[in-house]
């Protein structure tokens, strides 16, 4: 629809907040040592320190309800990817030394544009599109 566009369109991650960040990693690092200490708990464990009889109670109870065990992997795993997204779909028109914010799913609530409304904007900052879509474009 726009020729010009064509080899020139950088995606991102819109950088999360600091304290997001580091609860979303934290959260994915709890749920890997969870997997970890499910499969591999009695050889970690003795590693650490722990003998036979003298194990913890939450492990022993992780090793005797492993369907539980994975249940917590799998919140932690969904709890981290929550925390990391941020549902920001951001289109910027770079012009020059200039850049114009075209679209913020953050400044319109979540909103994402339908695909010709977002057309309507790039022709709008000044994109040119194909002649053959210029009529669809008017119409909108």
């Amino acid at each position: 629809m726009f020729p010009q566009l064509s080899g020139k369109i950088i995606g991102g991650n819109y950088p999360l907040p600091p304290l997001r960040q580091a609860a979303s990693t934290a959260a994915s690092i709890a749920a890997y040592s969870a997997m970890a200490l499910m499969l591999a708990g009695n050889k970690i464990m003795g590693m650490l320190g722990y003998g036979e009889g003298q194990l913890p109670a939450w492990f022993v109870k992780l090793q005797q309800s492993r369907m539980a065990g994975i249940a917590v992997f799998f919140g932690l795993n969904m709890l981290s990817t929550q925390l990391a997204s941020t549902g920001a779909f951001e289109v910027s028109v770079v012009a020059g030394e200039r850049e114009k914010l075209v679209w913020s799913t953050i400044a319109h609530g979540g909103r994402v544009p339908r695909p010709m409304h977002l057309a309507r904007l790039l022709a709008d900052a000044g994109l040119v599109p194909l002649p053959e879509f210029e009529g669809a474009l008017a119409e909108q």
